[in-house]
């Protein structure tokens, strides 16, 4: 899973260096909006960011698990930015321990070491990072070469986040297309 020449860390950074600022822009009115996750509003796709983090830490830790698809409750009272910054920092800190990127966790797919696991909420921060930039008016670019990653991510597992309902239908995108494009359409979103 993990891309020839790409350190599992740096990508995971990278996620959250360009999700932070959609987070940082939302403003307090639009919490309700909705998303292009149909069944989440903007309020509950942070939420979602946040647990997704949360998650990362008790896999690797072996702390009390944390449901990342539960997103009830509202943003902490620090605020959106500060509660995604502080998760993710935690989730960046156990990754950088040494031996944790070898260490086995479970996954949807079985045991496998914290370097391939972390691609699943690595893809899972770019392409939420669309939809939330959607949600709200932000910039919607993503970094091409993070696309590309995430793209090859979850190309391989599309078929069943779509039996699963995690992905909409696939969205046909001409060959010609962005690589964002085929990212957003094999996740069954409209670019």
């Amino acid at each position: 899973m993990v891309q020839a020449n790409r350190n599992p860390i740096e990508l995971y950074e990278a996620a959250i260096g360009h999700m932070l600022p959609i987070v940082a822009a939302v403003q307090d009115s639009q919490l309700n909006d909705s998303t292009p996750c149909v069944e989440w509003n903007v309020q509950q796709l942070i939420l979602h960011n946040i647990r997704v983090a949360q998650a990362v830490h008790s896999g690797i830790t072996g702390s009390e698990k944390v449901n990342p698809f539960d997103v009830s409750g509202s943003i902490p009272s620090g605020g959106a930015e500060a509660a995604f910054h502080e998760s993710t920092n935690i989730a960046l800190q156990d990754l950088k321990v040494p031996g944790n990127l070898e260490k086995l966790v479970d996954s949807p797919f079985g045991k496998i070491p914290v370097a391939e696991f972390i691609l699943l909420p690595f893809a899972d921060m770019v392409i939420h990072k669309w939809d939330l930039a959607r949600a709200v008016g932000e910039e919607e670019a993503l970094d091409a070469s993070l696309a590309e990653i995430c793209y090859h991510t979850f190309a391989g597992i599309a078929e069943g986040a779509r039996k699963s309902g995690a992905f909409g239908p696939e969205v046909q995108i001409p060959i010609s297309g962005s690589m964002q494009d085929k990212l957003l359409g094999v996740t069954g979103r409209t670019p």
